[in-house]
């Protein structure tokens, strides 16, 4: 009779410890629930993030670059990171392309040197990128083809290089470096690269602030900088390979 009892005492402190410990977890579940409920209304402060895409593959390797190029790369790489950013977002378009290091060994964005420069540690900010051209008001001859590729996209790309380039005040970056890949085939044509031309400006600072402020036109730019000029899918290779140099 006695451990019947005991056997009933028990079983009641069981029921009563389940519920204390019902009604605690209870409490603590609207109290980590009411956040959840209340906080979505606020804004908080999370960046736009864009799923896959990965700025550091479009930024010239550090491996690649001589000792004053990786040196100006580390100083300024949250700029670099940056401007890829921006390009990426305001460029946005299936006719445009930045380079990305699986297709260039010097990638998009970088520091690089001009090859007939007589001073070695001068480098230029510099961006590659390819685009498909549509020769709506431009005709179909070497002066046109550049033309279309540098009015649809060439000066939105001078833009944003001027503007990361004037919160650069090192005196080895002389100006910037336009790499500009254009075709009349699509982007994702197999044989892109084999229609393919490119140019290659190397525009000095002062000039290309002249140019982003209106008091210069594209003639007088191309007058004031260095232009080399590419064809072809073997000549573009040797412009990733070779030419570009950091």
């Amino acid at each position: 009779m006695m451990g019947e009892q005991f056997s009933w005492i028990i079983f009641g402190l069981m029921i009563l410890g389940g519920l204390i410990l019902g009604r605690f977890f209870k409490r603590c579940s609207t109290i980590f629930i009411m956040p959840s409920l209340i906080f979505p209304i606020l804004p908080f402060p999370m960046g736009p993030k864009e799923e896959g895409f990965n700025p550091n593959l479009y930024l010239t390797p550090t491996l690649k670059y001589s000792v004053i190029g990786k040196g100006l790369s580390l100083m300024y790489e949250p700029q670099l990171v940056s401007m890829v950013n921006r390009i990426n977002q305001e460029l946005k378009s299936e006719r445009f392309e930045l380079i990305d290091v699986n297709r260039s060994p010097m990638a998009s964005i970088g520091f690089f040197a001009n090859p007939s420069s007589l001073t070695p540690s001068v480098r230029f900010l510099g961006v590659t990128a390819r685009v498909n051209i549509k020769l709506s008001y431009f005709p179909d001859n070497d002066w046109g083809r550049m033309a279309d590729a540098m009015d649809a996209f060439g000066k939105d790309l001078l833009t944003i290089i001027g503007d990361t380039l004037g919160g650069m005040q090192e005196i080895g970056v002389r100006g910037a470096v336009l790499v500009l890949l254009y075709s009349k085939l699509t982007l994702n044509d197999p044989n892109y690269y084999e229609q393919a031309e490119a140019v290659v400006i190397f525009i000095p600072r002062e000039t290309l602030n002249e140019f982003n402020a209106f008091r210069l036109k594209f003639n007088q730019l191309y007058e004031q900088s260095e232009i080399f000029a590419f064809k072809g899918k073997d000549q573009i290779k040797v412009l990733f390979e070779e030419f570009l140099q950091g």
